[in-house]
């Protein structure tokens, strides 16, 4: 007769297998054509976070534990990037390794960066043509920083 705690192990195991690291990551992959969905545990953005390391380490995102499983190490300071630009998707294919920098310029060329997408500055004037003052690589407002340099031109002249 099996006791209740073999009868829990059973139906767990079941649901999430105790194999090897990539048997318990694929059972919370959901196969499509293209992306490989990431099913479990997301954070807000949508990307996949996993604990499958087991107690006492640290959360990580599901497409990093994807790359360090089917392609390889991940060095220091270097980002795994979606190039199908899927926050769930763990596929190695999808996948590519780069710098901070290099997934800023991918958002940037793709339209996905949250400053790309504005086009007016927060005083409601248009951020194109001749009102446009790029300042390395930040576009400013050409009539909010006149105005701002004139207000502090002026302050200078009342002491």
């Amino acid at each position: 007769m099996n006791s209740p705690t073999n009868s829990n192990q059973d139906r767990n195991a079941n649901r999430w297998p105790n194999g090897s690291l990539e048997t318990r990551f694929m059972c919370r992959v959901e196969i499509s054509e293209s992306c490989w969905i990431w099913k479990s545990s997301k954070n807000t953005a949508g990307y996949g976070r996993t604990n499958l390391m087991g107690r006492g380490h640290k959360t990580q995102f599901a497409h990093r534990l994807s790359w360090e499983l089917f392609v390889g190490k991940i060095n220091d300071g270097m980002n795994i990037l979606h190039t199908c630009d899927n926050p769930s998707c763990v596929r190695p294919s999808h996948l590519s390794i780069g710098t901070q920098s290099d997934n800023i310029v991918d958002a940037v060329r793709k339209g996905r960066h949250r400053n790309t997408k504005k086009n007016s500055c927060k005083n409601g004037h248009p951020l194109n043509g001749s009102n446009l003052v790029m300042r390395g690589k930040s576009r400013a407002c050409r009539i909010c920083r006149n105005a701002n340099s004139l207000r502090l031109y002026y302050v200078g002249k009342v002491k």
